[in-house]
């Protein structure tokens, strides 16, 4: 962010008239005033962070046990030190890195998976078939085109829908999500729709072409090239 760029939070676009920044803080924080924030949160949203600034004689720790133990506070409401707040906010975000990374990973093998069951399904049901066209003189290279392209038309259709759910879910998220998650604001650049389709097209190959392999055999037994 920069002085005078727009921040949405719930629907609602602000201004940044200012950045403080300073080394003991590991985590961002957005300040409007008390109006605005009642406005904006209403009172079923509810407050995100109290923060208290204690005088540099006093013990950090005795506070903290002393605000727990008053009925007016707990259990409604949990109460850290600062260094705590940002170790576990640190740590969360790390967790959703490596979460995103074994959701992309495990799509991408489903990808894979389900491009090799339709294929190898097409060759099980169309094996007669097949052999006929290995007999006239179709290759292997134009039997694995034909199942590639099937497989890419049926990527690009399950991806295009996938996209179009993604962006009604992003659009969602930008109304109702927490201002927690203001910094991992989620949303789709051309350059991740067209990586993400690439993956998807690239592991829909890798799968027909795992399935596709037992046409080897088949070319062996009719002398093709």
């Amino acid at each position: 962010w920069k002085i005078g760029s727009t921040v949405n939070i719930y629907g609602t676009d602000f201004q940044v008239a200012g950045l403080v920044r300073y080394e003991e803080n590991a985590f961002g924080s957005v300040w409007m005033t008390y109006s605005e924030g009642q406005r904006l949160f209403g009172t079923s949203r509810g407050f995100q962070v109290g923060y208290l600034s204690l005088v540099p004689s006093t013990d950090p720790e005795s506070v903290r046990s002393k605000l727990l133990a008053d009925p007016r506070i707990s259990p409604a409401y949990s109460v850290y030190l600062e260094h705590a707040y940002t170790n576990s906010y640190n740590q969360s975000t790390s967790n959703l890195v490596v979460l995103s990374a074994l959701m992309v990973l495990v799509s991408l093998l489903v990808i894979t998976f389900g491009s090799y069951n339709a294929a190898s399904l097409s060759l099980t049901e169309r094996g007669l078939e097949i052999g006929l066209l290995t007999v006239i003189g179709f290759t292997l290279k134009k039997l694995r085109s034909f199942l590639l392209a099937r497989a890419l038309v049926l990527t690009l259709m399950a991806y295009s829908l996938g996209w179009l759910i993604s962006l009604i879910f992003i659009d969602r998220q930008r109304l109702h999500a927490s201002v927690d998650l203001i910094f991992w604001a989620l949303r789709l650049t051309p350059f991740s729709s067209l990586l993400g389709l690439g993956l998807a097209v690239l592991f829909g190959f890798l799968g027909v072409w795992l399935a596709s392999r037992r046409l080897s055999a088949l070319n062996a037994l009719t002398g093709s090239d």
